[in-house]
């Protein structure tokens, strides 16, 4: 327990449990609350933590599909000639280094809390990706305060 911040409750890498609920914190602002008694299940899970990332991959395809263009245009422009202001060089820079974090951020895969209410399932990510013992150690002090985790996956991880 040494390694959890205490404020009414315990903190792990920005997530807050708490007698009132359970919080997704960034640094010492709240990003998402969820009142305990608003709870029906929470599920430690791992994989993809974003609540759309279907979202996030089809923008950051797009913005690459418009980096792709532009490559065109410029070889285009080498081959065939033309003005230097036909060719944009700004816009590739923008949408390849966007493209690809949202991709990124979109296929990572990493540990969170699905928190399943009576009107939807929100995801309780980490800040970081935590070390297996704390996390273990963190959720099983969560369980101690009246929370009820199903932490199957991480019995999964530790028997392999």
């Amino acid at each position: 327990m040494d390694n959890f911040q205490q404020i009414g409750g315990i903190q792990y890498l920005g997530v807050r449990f708490s007698p009132a609920g359970i919080a997704n914190m960034h640094g010492a602002r709240t990003v998402l609350t969820i009142s305990k008694q608003d709870l029906r299940r929470i599920r430690l899970e791992y994989g993809a933590p974003g609540e759309r990332w279907w979202l996030e991959l089809i923008i950051g395809l797009a913005l690459l599909g418009v980096v792709g263009l532009q490559a065109l245009n410029l070889l285009n422009w080498m081959f065939f000639g033309g003005r230097i202001y036909d060719v944009c060089f700004v816009v590739p820079l923008l949408c390849s280094g966007t493209g690809g974090w949202l991709i990124w951020d979109a296929v990572r895969k990493q540990w969170y809390l699905a928190v399943e209410t009576d009107q939807k399932v929100r995801k309780i990510t980490f800040d970081e990706t935590p070390k297996i013992a704390e996390l273990s150690a963190f959720l099983q002090v969560a369980n101690q305060l009246g929370y009820s985790i199903d932490l199957s996956p991480l019995e999964k991880q530790a028997k392999r």
